[in-house]
């Protein structure tokens, strides 16, 4: 009896320390998993600057013991650099803790816990695999391993689970590939482990994102910088990974470790992305950012198209802070680059159709026979609901003029959300509709149809599921078709994507081998993700043999589900044609063509800009404005070829004080390479072409930033206005 009573005994003592330990679990303990090699290790140098300030917020777990550091394996401690082992240097986990700590909450606390081994290869991580990487380790890194008991995979998961009683794991950080350069199969051994991962800590893949970061770029003279290429595939491999942007993350001199403000701007990156994935708003805008495209105006609804050598994107307009889709007009951009994007302004008002009253909601624009016809919805003015018009115009940026002076499709609630498209047999076709699938069949003068209006049948195996007025009839709805539809063809089969799931809205897509259907429920294209917006709206189109999708996000400065910007991401078909899941990035695409610095350049070409809006009149057209000191505008690939040029010219006015424009190449620090002091020039309009010379050698491909500053380095006063540059030789 007595020994039933002693282990009756022991039992309530492990219930008791369960209990007790889960209870002390703080959800407001933010844990994040690091891992990889050298990178991640830390090469930089520590100083007595690199300890200093740093919020007991933010913790570190030991992961073996440091003696001369007073820490002891499994406990934590202030995050007080070195964080991997006892004598390495600084991480991007010390900036991202850092960061992290200082936009989140004053409740919630960030630790980290850190394995990292340099020159490892990923198999060093996978837990059946890692004992031939120990066998060949040389004699520098085979101390390293032994640190963490000869098996780092296992060191990380066994204080990850100890670390778990504590806090909740959010996320886990990657930075590793320079020992793997050129091996095509890295994603799928990076997935390994971080399924590994998973599995054995109980996480779910939807709760803890995979961030890895880009080696040493190519433009910082990187001896790894083509693996970048493989590890930004990563996403195909993992739709819960999101990689880090090396791209200006200054290096060392050996090629391959970051120096000190590169480790800094990297582990803001992670930051960065972590806080846009927890849903937390913040004022950190890395300069490898490139979504949304267009920070100029709220650009919601892209409608992506191709004519001739040039991109354009046609967008509608918030107006943020009203609690409602505030929408007036619609704007046009262009690019033949992919980066550089130019305003074109407001081509098109509500105003300019007599019938309309509100609402200028989702459009496009198509071109036949050498006309461009933008079809668009607004609400009528006999209160009737949405209706679908058409306008049309003689370039693609207009001026454009409502084709019949009346809707093209009555109106109805459900009338919204255009989408046009001309098949290869001449035949014109128009969809749109919330929450049915329309379509009409249009005439060949695109501004009139035959036939009646086709409603698309929608079950589980068309859109994955039933109208959503329709939702109780049936319990085995996969999906639902929402909105927005996007209709094109490819190879064959026509694709319809659209907006899906209700709210929040997701974008799937269905398949058929007619334009009129039956479709076929193909699955989610981008599924729910840190948007900021609860709407979303694609389009899809090809350009320069790259294919490219447009959708919108609430993730500019003030922006949120009602102030909209378009953003794009570059995605290759699965080989059977199918479309791979796409997830938002901050970085974007890639250049696809460079820019001539030695022609006229409309300030509103901008690849990235801070501050500054536009606006435009019939006689000037579309300039810069609302300037201020501090505010910035990127260009980017401007190529000045083998010479250097010799002037700068800008187009400038300014009402008041004026300022000071500075233009750098690849970056803002340094001596500019030219400064133009504007005066004041007695008005707003009053346009003054000023030329001053080019300090210094510029040739090859270089990003421009345009640095603006006012005579007495004070915030808020407007500076003047920004028309046009130019270089000469």
């Amino acid at each position: 009896m007595k020994q039933k009573i002693t282990a009756l005994f022991i039992l309530l003592c492990a219930l008791s320390a369960s209990v007790g330990s889960l209870s002390a679990q703080d959800k407001d303990f933010h844990i994040y998993l690091c891992f990889g090699q050298s990178n991640m290790e830390g090469a930089a140098r520590l100083t007595p600057a690199d300890k200093e300030g740093i919020s007991d917020r933010f913790r570190v777990m030991a992961t073996l013991d440091c003696p001369d550091l007073g820490r002891e394996m499994g406990q934590w401690y202030t995050a007080v650099p070195p964080l991997v082992r006892c004598n390495t240097g600084l991480t991007p986990a010390d900036n991202f803790g850092r960061t992290m700590v200082s936009r989140l909450p004053e409740h919630i606390k960030v630790g980290v816990v850190m394995v990292a081994i340099g020159g490892c290869k990923i198999e060093m991580f996978d837990k059946d695999n890692y004992q031939p990487q120990v066998a060949v380790a040389p004699d520098w890194q085979a101390p390293m391993i032994e640190s963490y008991g000869g098996n780092p995979y296992a060191r990380l998961v066994e204080l990850a689970k100890l670390a778990q009683k504590d806090g909740v794991i959010k996320g886990i950080l990657m930075h590793q590939g320079e020992s793997n350069t050129g091996e095509r199969e890295w994603p799928e051994k990076v997935k390994k482990v971080y399924n590994n991962l998973l599995t054995d800590l109980g996480l779910n893949a939807a709760d803890v994102p995979l961030l890895a970061g880009e080696v040493v770029g190519a433009d910082q003279g990187g001896l790894c910088a083509s693996m970048n290429r493989i590890i930004d595939q990563l996403p195909q491999t993992i739709p819960t990974a999101h990689v880090i942007s090396s791209k200006g993350c200054t290096d060392a001199s050996d090629n391959l470790h970051f120096d000190t403000a590169g480790y800094m701007e990297l582990g803001k990156r992670y930051a960065a992305t972590m806080l846009d994935l927890l849903g937390v708003k913040h004022d950190i805008w890395p300069s490898a950012w490139r979504n949304p495209v267009i920070q100029t105006h709220y650009t919601p609804d892209p409608a992506p198209v191709v004519f001739g050598d040039t991109f354009y994107l046609y967008t509608g307009q918030d107006e943020p802070g009203y609690g409602f889709f505030t929408m007036n007009n619609w704007r046009v951009y262009s690019s033949q680059d992919m980066v550089n994007w130019t305003d074109h302004g407001i081509p098109l008002y509500l105003e300019d159709f007599k019938w309309a009253k509100d609402r200028a909601w989702a459009s496009q624009c198509i071109e036949r026979d050498g006309k461009y016809y933008w079809y668009i919805c607004a609400t009528t003015q006999d209160g009737r609901g949405m209706a679908v018009g058409v306008a049309v115009g003689n370039s693609p940026t207009g001026p454009f003029k409502d084709a019949i002076g009346k809707p093209l499709v009555e109106g109805s609630w459900d009338n919204i959300d255009p989408s046009v498209f001309i098949d290869d047999d001449g035949q014109a076709y128009l969809y749109w509709g919330n929450p049915t699938v329309n379509c009409i069949r249009l005439n060949r003068d695109m501004i009139s149809y035959s036939g009646e209006i086709i409603q698309m049948e929608q079950t589980v195996e068309s859109f994955g599921g039933v109208k959503s007025r329709d939702r109780s009839l049936t319990a085995n709805n996969k999906d639902t078709y929402v909105e927005g539809p996007w209709f094109y063809k490819r190879g064959g089969k026509y694709y319809l994507l659209y907006a899906a799931g209700g709210i929040p809205e997701h974008i799937s897509y269905s398949m058929s081998d007619s334009p009129v259907g039956p479709w076929k429920y193909m699955g989610q294209v981008m599924p729910l993700q840190p948007t900021n917006s609860f709407t979303n709206h694609c389009g899809v189109i090809d350009y320069k043999g790259h294919s490219y999708f447009a959708y919108h996000t609430g993730l500019l400065p003030g922006g949120e589900g009602f102030g909209r910007a378009t953003s794009l991401e570059e995605f290759t078909y699965n080989a059977d044609g199918t479309l791979p899941t796409i997830l938002m990035t901050r970085k974007g695409v890639a250049p696809v063509g460079t820019l001539n610095p030695y022609r006229r350049v409309e300030a509103e070409t901008i690849a990235w800009s801070g501050g500054v809006s536009t606006e435009e009149n019939s006689k000037t057209g579309v300039y810069v404005s609302n300037i201020h000191h501090g505010d910035s505008i990127l260009v980017r690939e401007v190529n000045f070829g083998a010479a250097s040029p010799a002037k700068f010219t800008v187009a400038v006015a300014s009402a008041l004080q004026g300022g000071t424009l500075e233009v750098y190449a690849d970056g803002t620090t340094g001596t500019p390479i030219a400064t133009v002091a504007v005066p004041r020039t007695g008005g707003w309009e009053a346009w003054q072409t000023i030329t001053v010379p080019v300090t210094g050698q510029v040739t090859g491909v270089h990003d421009l930033y345009f640095k603006f500053r006012g005579h007495f380095d004070r915030n808020g006063d407007k500076l003047f206005n920004f028309d046009y540059w130019q270089f000469a030789k």
